[in-house]
């Protein structure tokens, strides 16, 4: 599942690059290299995902009690906050304009932006109908999809003990989709940031976990195929668009997929370190992206290498950079944090104790 998550990422690279660099001067690339995804549809993937090891790990790893829920939290504060605040902080010291941009932003603002909650809600709703692009850091407004991982989070300890929660809340969040899209058709702000348009994607991957608690349900090896059907969905005859049978058949084959590909692939270092690298991969790209795309460096390139030089540039680049970020940074901020934590909890102990 490692490569499946960082394949993703860099399906968010590859689209990004594309809009930025490529497009402004009327150029492209065959985007079937991303085997009928954009940067969009990946992320609802990646909710897939999340859903599913969410779920994984709640019900195997920390249970539904207080204690396995606090746990749960203080994981998923140190899994988000250990590579994106050391990011944050570093492009605060190193870009003038992004301190002056934050200094001048709303209270509210600064919140989202540096501690992601609600980050999604405040982009949707505080210019409505635009976009609110100072409710994100600068170069850093692909975080509004971590708000609603944390608003996921922090449902998930509740929501997943139960699979009526689950089919419940998908059904509600099918419902609300639904009525958008018959509106609206795809609409940025009702049917890919609000939340209860999108909580269907988490709800599909933790579906697919509870299914697959069953005895011999969607864990046969077979079912991994169901990725390559999902990849034909997307791009035969033509493209699926947002929302069309074609779609939803292939997220459904996608979570399908999902039980089986994680119990083949879960033990595996090399994969498990790919996945690992998704995650800075997609917090670090628009750095490089911005440095990439400033003129005098991305017509050079184009002129030395073509559309296909400055893509191949980008996801190199992203991917060295994510390496050196995890293991320069989140690796160790990830010790530091739990330790404090420790530490803290001890210290807590300690007190009642006494």
């Amino acid at each position: 599942m490692g490569a499946v998550r960082l394949f993703l990422a860099l399906v968010v690279v590859f689209d990004h690059g594309r809009d930025a660099i490529l497009i402004p001067h009327h150029l492209n690339v065959n985007v079937a290299w991303a085997l009928g995804l954009n940067a969009g549809y990946a992320v609802m993937f990646f909710y897939v995902i999340s859903g599913f090891l969410i779920g994984y790990a709640i019900n195997n790893k920390y249970g539904f009690s207080p204690d396995g829920a606090f746990a749960f939290y203080e994981g998923r504060f140190v899994r988000i906050f250990s590579l994106f605040w050391p990011l944050a902080v570093l492009l605060l010291l190193v870009s003038p304009e992004a301190r002056q941009t934050l200094w001048q932003a709303r209270s509210f603002d600064k919140f989202t932006g540096l501690c992601l909650f609600g980050v999604d809600w405040n982009m949707a709703f505080r210019d409505y109908p635009a976009l609110h692009m100072g409710a994100t850091l600068q170069d850093m407004t692909q975080s509004w999809t971590l708000g609603a991982e944390l608003s996921f989070y922090a449902l998930a300890p509740f929501l997943l003990r139960s699979k009526w929660a689950i089919a419940v809340v998908l059904l509600g969040s099918v419902t609300i989709r639904a009525i958008a899209f018959h509106r609206l058709g795809f609409n940025v702000i009702w049917t890919h940031l609000f939340f209860p348009a999108t909580v269907l994607f988490f709800m599909l991957g933790a579906g697919a976990n509870e299914v697959a608690r069953r005895p011999l349900a969607l864990r046969k090896r077979f079912l991994i195929f169901g990725l390559i059907a999902c990849v034909g969905f997307l791009m035969f005859p033509e493209y699926a668009y947002w929302d069309t049978p074609r779609f939803w058949g292939a997220v459904l084959l996608f979570a399908v997929s999902l039980p089986a590909l994680f119990d083949s692939t879960k033990d595996s270092r090399v994969l498990n370190i790919l996945g690992d690298l998704s995650y800075p991969v997609y917090l670090v790209h628009l750095f490089v992206l911005a440095f990439l795309k400033k003129p005098e460096l991305s017509d050079k390139i184009l002129s030395l290498a073509g559309p296909y030089g400055v893509i191949g540039a980008l996801l190199i680049v992203s991917l060295v950079t994510a390496v050196a970020a995890h293991y320069a940074i989140e690796v160790p901020m990830t010790r530091l944090m739990r330790a404090g934590i420790y530490r803290s909890e001890k210290l807590l102990r300690q007190r009642a104790a006494s």
